[in-house]
């Protein structure tokens, strides 16, 4: 390294020991808030593992997913640890490095079949590990030397997040001074070592499988949690960020550059926007009631259920961005912070959520239409210094972008698959086929995008619209916003994990009071022309 960057360095590491330690007076140390689950971990071990060889590639049960697999044994069982091989993710390189640990700082899990056999698949995550069926489980953390093994894979995080980035340091000043509050008491020496303290912090809590302890660490460093998300994102894929966007169309692109716009940006949050193009559909269900009670292959399907998507009219619209994803869990509670005191901020996710439904990529869920609006109103207020405006979609917005141009019935086509959306697979549309009932929601961007590059605008959960809901008029329409007041309930779209297809139909027209919560409605975002993001998103 040369002189000159070896003094740059040291002049950040003691800017940020002056922005990191002169606000501890202040506010407690983050690694004290974390005591009780650095006490709690490594108490409950079941059963110690002894070796473990491998890996070598395998094809996962579960989806044919490709894999890598481990053998180990334990005191008593012999069992394969099986993580799944994801795209773009670097875990040949984090478990080359885990493996110099001792074998018994592995987390795992041991399954018994139906039939007592032992030796099935696991399925794993770098630090915990969850079983796939059978009759039961043994879960284990790590043993009484558990802080080793985190503060092993600490340094391995924190190695990934910044080895390629040469601009970690005075990022990491900046989101210091702005988050006030030191990571932990004698460590803030140095950028890096600052970094490593808190990638321990966060290890700890994946590792133990503890959601919501991520949550408080987002609330209580926003800035510094947010850049880590950042860095680590672009390293190790599989540590919870959304995934990148996925394709725009040619239309999008020619449009951008009409407007002088960016295509797609990335928010504070992480969420990620593409440009909508303007342009003229025809909104409402191109089928008669008759037909689509038909299509839905159900007997107590009712041609009530369907009036209300007539008569199909010509709407035209201005250009808007939206999110590519549903908001997730993790986006919406870093941003709102529930009234009460610190544990109820901390407990807020995990005890509203079933257990099944919990993820920080998952869409949040249980969010009435009030609580999106003030999620918007928080979010626009953060970003005003570069000119966005978020809300809901309006019902015509929706639909157009659910669309992308198609004309059927789903964006795919005339019907739909479970491997193109989440929705009840017992039931089919049209000529379609039975698939997959996935009885939860399932992380954003998990399932094709349409021509537009938005995810899941079918299944996974139904979405709030700013409309209340209203008969159509009928004639044509240019930017409509529904009725400035309503009876009582509004419009949601796109049907949900639990749906049958043909509530997921781009014309499928639902509704719920404002206030109505549940854990198969969530919502995504629109941000207003213009957006200024820093730069545009790579392609």
């Amino acid at each position: 390294m040369s002189d000159a960057a070896t003094t740059i360095r040291t002049l950040i590491a003691v800017l940020l020991t002056v922005a990191v330690v002169a606000s501890a007076a202040e506010k407690a140390p983050l690694r004290d808030e974390f005591q009780n689950l650095y006490a709690d971990f490594g108490q409950k071990t079941m059963v110690r593992l002894i070796t473990i060889s491998g890996p070598k590639a395998v094809t996962m049960r579960r989806d044919q997913l490709p894999g890598k697999q481990w053998m180990v044994t334990t005191g008593s069982y012999n069992f394969k640890l099986t993580i799944q091989d994801k795209a773009d993710c670097s875990i040949e390189r984090l478990m080359g490095r885990l493996e110099k640990l001792p074998a018994i700082y592995l987390s795992a899990g041991v399954a018994a079949s139906d039939d007592g056999e032992e030796g099935i698949a696991v399925y794993a995550d770098l630090g915990g590990a969850t079983s796939s069926g059978g009759l039961g489980t043994i879960d284990m953390l790590p043993t009484a030397d558990a802080a080793a093994m985190v503060r092993a894979l600490g340094r391995a995080l924190a190695e990934e997040a910044t080895s390629e980035d040469e601009t970690v340091p005075e990022q990491w000043v900046a989101a210091s001074k702005k988050d006030a509050m030191p990571v932990c008491a004698g460590v803030s020496s140095s950028w890096g070592a600052e970094i490593e303290a808190y990638a321990e912090l966060y290890a700890v809590c994946m590792v133990a499988k503890q959601p919501y302890k991520l949550t408080l660490l987002g609330i209580r460093s926003h800035m510094r949690f947010a850049l880590w998300t950042k860095m680590v994102a672009s390293q190790v894929p599989i540590l919870g960020q959304t995934p990148a966007v996925a394709k725009v169309s040619e239309a999008q692109i020619a449009e951008a550059k009409k407007l002088g716009v960016p295509v797609a940006f990335t928010n504070e949050l992480g969420m990620k926007f593409v440009l909508v193009p303007a342009g003229t559909f025809m909104m409402g269900s191109r089928d008669s009631v008759k037909d689509v009670a038909q299509r839905c292959n159900m007997p107590q399907a009712q041609r009530g259920w369907f009036v209300d998507e007539a008569p199909r009219h010509e709407v035209t619209l201005s250009a808007f961005y939206m999110s590519i994803h549903e908001v997730t869990q993790g986006q919406y509670a870093a941003l709102m912070r529930p009234s009460g005191d610190d544990r109820r901020r901390a407990d807020w996710l995990i005890m509203r959520c079933p257990a099944e439904f919990q993820g920080a990529t998952t869409p949040v869920v249980l969010v009435s239409r009030d609580d999106s609006e003030k999620f918007f109103k928080a979010l626009s207020q953060r970003e005003a210094k570069d000119g966005r405006r978020y809300s809901l979609p309006t019902e015509a917005q929706w639909e157009y972008a659910c669309r992308a141009g198609s004309t059927t019935p789903f964006s795919f086509g005339e019907t739909l698959s479970t491997d193109q959306a989440n929705y009840d697979g017992a039931y089919t549309y049209a000529d379609g086929k039975q698939g997959e009932t996935r009885g939860k929601t399932v992380a954003v961007g998990s399932l094709p995008a349409n021509a537009w590059g938005l995810h899941e605008m079918h299944g996974n959960v139904s979405e709030w619209c700013h409309d209340w809901h209203a008969d159509y008029v009928g004639g044509p329409e240019a930017d409509p916003k529904g009725p400035e007041k309503g009876v009582r309930e509004h419009v949601i779209r796109g049907g949900a994990w639990r749906s049958y297809p043909g509530a997921c139909r781009s014309a499928c027209r639902l509704q719920a009071h404002s206030r109505f919560q549940s854990h198969h409605v969530g919502f995504r975002a629109v941000c207003a022309l213009p957006a200024l993001p820093a730069k545009p998103e790579k392609k």
